[in-house]
């Protein structure tokens, strides 16, 4: 490790232990977290973005999970969408999350990757996390939310995340860089990535209310 990297380290260390405890705990629960459903999993992490999460999309992937039961492995998912359109399925109206669903549920169909255990091993296999960036609207955040929807290990970097590294004094912006920066910081207070993208994003998010 540079000293440089040591020490932006360390000051991410120090900002980390004024969220609190940091013992271990339990995640949070992300909307799709208890479905065996790809289609809800796909929801998740296409409509997360840029919105209120608990008021925008845990209502909309409950929905999706309970009303559409075709939708547990992606080629159901994708007869849906197109059957009854992206717009009915995620109740939007517009914007290109529409276009999103589709291309990503197409491009897991294309793979034979039809549940979230297939989900799960695919994103294991190297190369293949940094083949979606080729999907439209699917950047390292959404591929990171993807690895977490799974039980992957795994820092989402949005902008409550980047205010957090920013604010303990680190300048870094590119999302696998900030990943990595905090994976390391974490791994010294024991916690796993899962975790203190968890605690992060809970403890900035709660300074916006």
């Amino acid at each position: 490790m540079s000293t440089d990297e040591s020490r932006d380290v360390g000051r991410l260390i120090a900002h980390l232990r004024k969220l609190g405890p940091l013992e271990a705990k339990p995640l949070w629960g992300r909307a799709s977290a208890r479905y065996d459903h790809i289609g809800a999993k796909l929801a998740d992490a296409v409509l997360q973005s840029g919105v209120g999460y608990e008021v925008f999309v845990r209502p909309r992937v409950d929905r999706i999970a309970a009303d559409y039961p075709a939708g547990r492995t992606s080629s159901g998912f994708l007869a849906l969408l197109r059957s009854e359109g992206p717009s009915k399925v995620l109740n939007l109206k517009t914007g290109r999350k529409l276009r999103s669903i589709v291309e990503l549920t197409e491009f897991f169909v294309d793979r034979a990757v039809e549940t979230p255990t297939n989900l799960r091993s695919w994103l294991q296999a190297a190369g293949n996390p940094s083949s979606l960036l080729t999907v439209h609207g699917v950047g390292p955040k959404t591929v990171s939310f993807l690895k977490l929807l799974v039980g992957l290990d795994a820092i989402a970097v949005d902008r409550q995340i980047l205010r957090f590294v920013q604010g303990a004094g680190v300048d870094l912006k590119a999302p696998d860089l900030v990943e990595a920066i905090l994976t390391k910081a974490g791994k010294k207070l024991g916690l796993t990535g899962a975790q203190v993208d968890q605690l992060v994003w809970r403890s900035m998010a709660a300074r916006d209310h």
